[in-house]
């Protein structure tokens, strides 16, 4: 029986009734107080693996090293909750790593040529072919 999204915010009575509208079948003999005391602990929980995740996060990151995990990992094959946890991730590091005007190690117009790190077979064509 999945849970839904839980957010930070939510108490146990409100997620019973959400499940409690979807699951009746199931949770009608069961007694409330012992279904939300176990979500009390759910959610307690949660909120306590949020908290480390985003102290984690907080934290200064190294970009490099932080993306490196995506290169061998599909996100396609996620669904919706988990793609939009990833997308959170990247965020917050991106965000924590974007250097603004006044900044002290901020450039302006920064260009850079990058040599391929291993062959690709999708650029090996001459340039010229599609003028």
């Amino acid at each position: 029986m999945k849970l839904g999204r839980i957010k930070e915010t939510d108490d146990s009575h409100a997620v019973f009734e959400r499940l409690a509208k979807r699951h009746q079948r199931y949770l009608a003999r069961i007694q409330e107080s012992q279904i939300t005391g176990l979500l009390n602990k759910l959610l307690k929980h949660h909120r306590e693996q949020q908290g480390k995740n985003m102290q984690q996060l907080n934290s200064k990151v190294d970009a490099k090293q932080f993306y490196k995990q995506y290169d061998n990992k599909d996100l396609n094959k996620l669904n919706e909750e988990d793609l939009a946890k990833e997308k959170s991730k990247m965020d917050t590091v991106f965000n924590q790593n974007f250097k603004k005007p006044g900044d002290r190690d901020y450039e302006y117009d920064v260009q850079k040529d990058f040599e391929p790190c291993e062959d690709n077979e999708w650029d090996e064509s001459d340039e010229l072919d599609y003028l």
